[in-house]
């Protein structure tokens, strides 16, 4: 008798220990501030904020893992699709979600200022690769991760390709081409230098 009193007042005060140590854990967990959603394809996310102010910004950071290369996926495109009201909003890109927080904290210092950031509703990965986008906003948002198996833009690029390096022979010996050719190289080449004029003259002004 003695000895289930014992037993049993033993098992009393390891569910006390444990109650405790849950309680404990339960207290010291942080607010998770970055919060990481790895995508499948064709998948959705709805970002709907709690509050929303200037304070209340939370960085949501989206990755796709990729997948491993092979012959049937050399046509396949992953396109992210971010649809938004407004462009009340950064992102941050990167291979992981730790360098995506990284550019974010760098961002936020005091040594920071960057006037020209890129905000791009639509952003093409890599079907091979792992690639994060970080959104920090405090405005409601859908991202979607498409998925094309058969990119046909990649299709008649491939198929544009083959067909010059087949025909390159004629080609080479075509003057219409020379011509064309040609022009198509200065006009570029204008516009490059005429770029590069118009951005030299505004730092050296600045």
């Amino acid at each position: 008798m003695e000895l289930l009193v014992l037993l049993f007042s033993f098992l009393i005060q390891i569910s006390l220990a444990e109650d405790g140590l849950e309680s404990i854990s339960t207290v010291a967990r942080a607010p998770d501030k970055f919060k990481v959603h790895f995508m499948e394809a064709n998948s959705t996310y709805v970002f709907k904020p709690l509050k929303r102010g200037f304070f209340e910004k939370h960085l949501n950071t989206y990755c796709y893992s990729g997948e491993p290369k092979t012959l049937g996926r050399l046509l396949e495109s992953i396109e992210l699709v971010l649809e938004i009201d407004g462009d009340d909003y950064t992102q941050y890109e990167g291979t992981t979600p730790q360098e995506v927080e990284e550019h974010y904290n760098d961002h936020r210092s005091l040594f920071s200022f960057n006037l020209f950031s890129q905000k791009r509703s639509r952003l093409s990965l890599s079907p091979f690769t792992q690639q994060c986008i970080g959104i920090e906003t405090v405005q409601p948002y859908k991202v979607y991760l498409l998925q094309e198996k058969v990119d046909y833009v990649r299709l008649m690029l491939l198929l544009g390709g083959i067909t010059i390096f087949l025909f390159s022979g004629v080609l080479s010996t075509n003057v219409i081409v020379y011509y064309i050719t040609g022009t198509i190289i200065g006009i570029c080449s204008f516009f490059l230098l005429l770029i590069w004029l118009i951005t030299a003259t505004f730092l050296f002004n600045h």
